[in-house]
């Protein structure tokens, strides 16, 4: 599939910004045209088909809806993981959250300790230790809670902010077009490409 056109649930026209989903448009409908064995993401270690990252993405983005997060929030990822990060940025864009590299104004934090957590918010941990237990939670065991639970696509607006990097807001009608990581892996998956990380 080399479609890189972004997939609109409604599509966009002189007065209406259309609405789509940048997760839905790299994974879930892939699936529905029969790529769920695809090779979606390459790691040195092994290869995960475009089903297993769903699957990855799909909970971990229900643990993150358990906390109401939704459209427009701001989610700060600090994950030096590569694959983790790429399970992250899906997971938050699924929700119609915002994909940001800074703390600030964010209604979540995922981190392996690259960021601080917020006192306040909402915090998944990898590798580290959790502090607070009201708010921040080990990654692992947090994700086992979202596999009873997945998440579903969320209608996202094409005018609403996707990515926050580099002090740049990116609307998501525009993130296939992108230069950064989140822009590059949105566009690739969606283009039936696999992404060696």
């Amino acid at each position: 599939m080399a479609n890189r056109d972004l997939t609109w649930f409604r599509a966009p026209g002189a007065d209406r910004p259309g609405t789509t989903n940048l997760c839905y448009h790299a994974l879930d409908r892939r699936i529905i045209h029969g790529e769920a064995a695809a090779t979606a993401l390459l790691t040195p270690a092994r290869s995960y088909d475009v089903a297993s990252v769903l699957e990855q993405v799909g909970a971990l983005a229900g643990v993150m809806r358990s906390f109401d997060l939704g459209p427009g929030q701001s989610v700060a990822i600090g994950l030096c993981d590569r694959l983790t990060n790429a399970f992250a940025v899906l997971a938050t864009l699924r929700l119609g959250a915002v994909v940001a590299d800074v703390t600030d104004g964010a209604s979540m934090v995922l981190t392996d300790g690259s960021l601080e957590p917020l006192a306040g918010v909402p915090a998944l941990l990898l590798g580290v230790e959790p502090q607070d237990p009201v708010w921040q939670l080990e990654w692992e065991f947090a994700l086992s809670a979202g596999r009873t639970d997945p998440a579903p696509v969320v209608d996202v607006a094409g005018d609403a902010p996707a990515l926050q990097v580099d002090g740049e807001t990116v609307l998501t009608r525009d993130v296939l077009a992108h230069p950064s990581d989140a822009g590059r892996l949105v566009s690739a998956l969606g283009a039936g490409e696999t992404v060696s990380l």
